[in-house]
């Protein structure tokens, strides 16, 4: 036990180990506690020195009227107590780490430095902010960081002058200064630090807004669709709030309209077009198709110009043309105008024609080059009118037979060149004329009522053709002309008559030859024949009478042919004196005789009765 005790007055190397640490653990913690009262005495002081400035600057508004600008509160501490705080200490504008005891004060937010500053943020326009020319706030933050936490502490103005008592923005206007952008202009606010910008299409149902904020009085929206629309309106901007909201100005951005296409002259191989000029074109692009659709091109060219003509095209082939107008390298562009046309389809030449027969002839010409070109062919009587009656279409040949014609007339044709796409003109007229044949061999036929002699000539022509008689009666010349078709010839009593006829065809130009009938027509017509004979006695009374007979043919003709009779006691006739009688008789039949019975009565039985019979006929020639 003795030795233990003694053995324990000393301390072993752990336990002064221990105590050193112990030692050195409390000393640390004094340091910590004093370095962290040293920071909050410095925060104190700093929100000291904020307080004391922020009452300062409420003691130069009520002075003024609005609060000192950027550029009055970073002079030196002494010209800021001196000529704008005045009456403040100038002590108070050095943080408390600031070593070099100039002014603590920047026209800045903290957010922006790491040292130990005031911040003095005003309301963001230039009247307040710049540096140079700054007179006035409307508002305020100060602002200091605490060192214990590091955030930054604010203390807000107390008062703000409004922007809106100010001025209000009424003059804002727009002027369109491109085809996606459009200028803007406004009378300037006293104390707005920015501009806030809407712009919109559809009257601000929904709108757009400009960032970031313009802070000058003009501004150019871009990146707005072209030939659109848009409203503007303009907010000024402070620390202190917003203005009141501007006048509502518009204006529409540029666009390029539709150029309309002019078809000009063409030729065989060429077109020409062209188009009006568009206001904000820089060029124009022309495309030229064979297809309405333009899927394959024949070219697709830019040009300056208004005016285009396009050469080493194909006959009679129809182009389709577009153009559109250009700005700025092509980013912008109107629509297609469109537009189509054919160049032109010669006309055939060596046009010719020859008849080939009495009812047909062929019209040739010259070929003419062109992709599918057939060829349409007329006829016409008439060199002045002409029309699809007589029109044959489609011909894939240089020459066409025309058939049916009629004979002995003249006929026109022309010709012209057809494609899918256009007709050439007609060519010019050329006429023929067609043909005619004789009548070929007829008979003529006849018949006779025993007085006239009926003849019929049984001739034919062709189509187109009139037939012509010519009649000769007993060898000689009668009658002529295309109406003797049928004729009639009276014969007198004993007399007979042969007729013979020769026909032509006669057409519209020219006439055949004479062709005689194969055969000819007689008839002869009987004279008189007169028979008398004496009858028996006839006396009765006192008288005595002879009875006569008289017997005669019918050689008028017919039975409705009446015959007159006339008698006398002497062989004198004259009608004056009275010294004969007429008696009329029928014929009964056709060449039957006729007996006329004369009973007389006479004292002297040596009296004469002459008697003479059909001495006229009645009804009949």
């Amino acid at each position: 036990m003795g030795r233990q005790l003694g053995k324990s007055k000393a301390f072993t190397l752990v336990e002064v180990l221990v105590i050193i640490t112990i030692i050195g653990i409390l000393a640390g913690i004094f340091i910590v506690s004093l370095a962290r009262y040293q920071a909050e005495a410095r925060d104190a002081r700093r929100a000291a020195q904020v307080t004391v400035i922020s009452e300062a600057l409420e003691k130069y508004y009520d002075e003024n009227g609005e609060y000192p600008s950027c550029r009055s509160v970073i002079q030196t501490p002494v010209q800021v107590s001196a000529n704008v705080l005045k009456g403040t200490d100038a002590t108070i504008y050095t943080a408390p780490l600031d070593e070099t005891g100039l002014n603590s004060l920047l026209c800045d937010d903290l957010s922006s430095t790491s040292d130990d500053n005031f911040g003095y943020v005003g309301d963001g326009s230039s009247t307040c902010s710049d540096l140079l020319t700054g007179q006035s706030c409307v508002s305020y933050t100060l602002q200091y960081r605490e060192e214990i936490t590091g955030q930054i502490v604010s203390i807000e103005s107390r008062r703000n002058t409004k922007l809106s008592t100010s001025g209000t923005i009424t003059d804002l206007t727009a002027t369109t200064s491109g085809f996606d952008r459009v200028s803007l202009s406004w009378s300037a606010i006293p104390n707005a630090a920015s501009y806030t910008v809407h712009y919109s299409s559809n009257g601000f149902s929904t709108y757009t807004t400009i960032s970031p904020n313009p802070t000058t009085n003009s501004y150019v929206v871009t990146g707005l669709g072209d030939g659109t629309n848009y409203s503007f309106r303009v907010i000024p901007n402070a620390s202190s709030g917003a203005g009141a909201i501007s006048n509502v100005a518009t204006a529409t951005t540029w666009s390029l309209t539709n150029p309309s296409i002019v078809i000009g002259a063409s030729t065989n191989t060429s077109i020409q077009f062209s188009w009006n000029a568009i206001t904000h074109a820089d060029d124009y692009r022309y495309q030229l198709s064979t297809v309405s659709n333009f899927s394959t091109l024949v070219a697709d060219t830019t040009t300056s110009g208004t005016s285009v003509t396009r050469t080493g095209l194909t006959t009679g082939e129809r182009y389709y043309i577009r153009v559109q107008s250009r700005a700025v390298n092509g980013t912008y562009t109107s629509g297609w105008s469109t537009a189509n046309t054919v160049t032109d389809l010669p006309t055939p030449t060596g046009v010719a024609v020859v008849t080939l027969s009495p009812t047909s002839y062929r019209e040739s010409w010259n070929a003419v080059s062109a992709p599918g070109v057939t060829y349409t062919a007329q006829c016409s009587t008439n060199n002045t009118s002409w029309g699809t009656s007589c029109e044959e279409t489609d011909i894939a040949t240089t020459n066409y037979t025309f058939t049916g014609a009629d004979q002995g007339k003249t006929y026109y044709t022309r010709v012209r060149a057809v494609t899918a796409d256009t007709n050439s003109d007609w060519s010019s007229s050329v006429s023929t004329t067609t043909s005619i044949n004789a009548p070929g061999s007829y008979t003529m036929s006849s018949s006779n009522n025993g007085v006239t002699l009926s003849a019929t000539a049984n001739a034919t022509c062709g189509a187109g053709a009139v037939r012509e008689y010519a009649w000769y009666a007993n060898g000689s010349f009668w009658v002529q002309g295309t109406q003797y078709q049928s004729v009639g010839y009276t014969v007198n009593p004993g007399s007979s008559v042969t007729l013979t006829v020769m026909t032509r065809c006669n057409g519209a130009n020219l006439s055949s030859g004479w062709t005689w009938a194969s055969n000819n027509a007689s008839f002869s017509r009987p004279g008189l024949s007169l028979s008398m004979s004496a009858g028996s006695d006839g006396c009765g009374g006192s008288f005595c009478g002879r009875q006569v007979n008289a017997n005669w043919n019918n050689f008028c003709g017919g039975s409705g042919s009446i015959y007159a009779t006339q008698y006398s006691y002497s062989d004198s006739w004259s009608v004056s004196g009275g010294s004969h009688s007429t008696r009329w008789k029928g014929a009964s039949s056709p060449g039957a005789p006729v007996t006329y019975n004369l009973s007389l009565c006479s004292t002297s039985a040596s009296a004469t009765l002459y008697v003479i019979s059909a001495y006229k006929c009645q009804g009949c020639s």
